[in-house]
């Protein structure tokens, strides 16, 4: 059971660290470490009692029940089509904001080594590579995303011992440079906390009592919560908030941060790990999120496992958000923007609107989870209040 307890926990650790950390400092460089610091934890609260109500709803379902059955259970056809298009939304842009991200730095990387590569080039053959690799089955995946989530933590761990010595404590001190950039932030942020998605499937893996789930969940939710703490002290740390702030402005993807350490003066050594870890969580998270996508096409394309077949789950897979990419080589923020819209339904709406539904069916079950009614009304407040500020941020009305 112990086991179960700690593979489950790195299970949903797994599933959230991953290339939405890398834009937490392209969003907060104008608002400071202190007021990052208490956004992370206030969403880390967030998502993290919406996962608990998914626990109370699972309580009364078939092990493995995936959200889109439970919203079809609960909210009827009109909830099972919002919720499985959210999730489509959701693994589609994550897709589209890994392959721009991926694809540039990419292009930077073989451009300094070979000639020079422009970014829709290196987003196409990412593409190409990344649908090469997924087409050939989980098995080559899960083996190759063992070694390489392994490598990425080994290189965070690196990271940070080396940016230990460089950091100052003025610059994690500093006022915000912008008093409403906090508000832009929060969606950003939000989808580094997603792993609500899976957690059904993660649920099963660990049988009951409830307690011990809780556990698992409170336990794999918090090693994200700290990796990202760590993360923000070792970037904001590094450097003064306005220059990182001013590279931002000019490159709003990933080279727009690797390149204001290098310029900073910081040694090449640091810029070449920060630059490897950057390289395998977006490598990871890219993986991760495309296999789930193809197996859901795959599914809806007869459930056969034929080469015709796989190569139209292929292309149901890879071909929107490439041509997203294509048309936003640099929009890894945009990406992530409509992202964090299908994360707040599927991780803070749906969550509250299946549970007051749960509640009334089943007055007494066996796990609740705490805050009642206030907490519910809170964390729908909190999805809506997000949604509306991304949908304000598109329309041009926040910058």
């Amino acid at each position: 059971m112990k086991n179960r307890l700690i593979g489950g926990s790195l299970l949903i650790a797994g599933t959230t660290i991953g290339a939405g950390m890398l834009a937490m400092p392209l969003v907060c460089a104008s608002i400071g470490f202190p007021m990052s610091v208490l956004l992370l934890i206030t969403l880390w609260s967030l998502t993290t009692y919406s996962a608990l109500l998914i626990l109370e709803i699972s309580q009364y379902h078939a092990p493995g029940c995936g959200l889109v059955t439970l919203a079809a259970c609960y909210l009827g056809k009109p909830g099972y089509w919002l919720i499985h298009s959210t999730l489509l939304l959701l693994l589609y842009s994550l897709i589209a904001a890994y392959l721009t991200a991926g694809g540039e730095q990419l292009a930077d990387i073989l451009g300094s080594w070979l000639l020079p590569v422009m970014p829709k080039q290196g987003i196409l053959l990412l593409t190409l590579l990344t649908a090469l690799v997924v087409g050939c089955g989980p098995k080559l995946i899960d083996a190759g995303n063992r070694l390489l989530f392994s490598l990425k933590m080994v290189a965070f761990l690196v990271m940070l011992l080396l940016i230990m010595p460089h950091t100052q404590i003025r610059q994690l001190v500093a006022l915000p440079q912008q008093s409403a950039a906090w508000l832009t932030a929060i969606p950003i942020l939000l989808t580094a906390f997603g792993f609500h998605a899976s957690l059904p499937s993660i649920l099963h893996y660990l049988p009951k009592p409830f307690h011990k789930r809780r556990q698992m969940i409170l336990l794999g939710s918090t090693i994200p919560l700290s990796v990202y703490l760590l993360w923000q002290w070792a970037i904001q740390g590094l450097m003064p908030p306005q220059i990182l702030s001013n590279f931002l402005q000019g490159n709003s993807g990933i080279l727009g941060l690797l390149q204001a350490i290098k310029q900073f003066g910081i040694p090449t050594y640091i810029t070449g790990v920060v630059t490897l870890f950057a390289a395998l969580a977006l490598l990871t998270s890219l993986l991760g999120v495309a296999l789930g996508l193809f197996d859901h096409c795959l599914e809806h394309t007869s459930g056969a496992s034929t080469l015709r077949h796989r190569f139209k789950a292929i292309l149901y897979t890879f071909l929107p958000p490439l041509l997203f990419a294509s048309i936003y080589p640099q929009g890894f923020m945009r990406a992530l923007g409509y992202a964090a819209i299908a994360l707040a339904i599927l991780a803070l709406l749906l969550p509250v609107a299946l549970v007051w539904k749960v509640r009334k069916q089943f007055p007494h079950g066996v796990y609740r989870a705490n805050g009642g009614t206030l907490a519910l009304i809170i964390t729908l407040c909190s999805g809506l209040m997000i949604i509306v500020i991304q949908s304000t941020i598109r329309a041009g009305y926040w910058h």
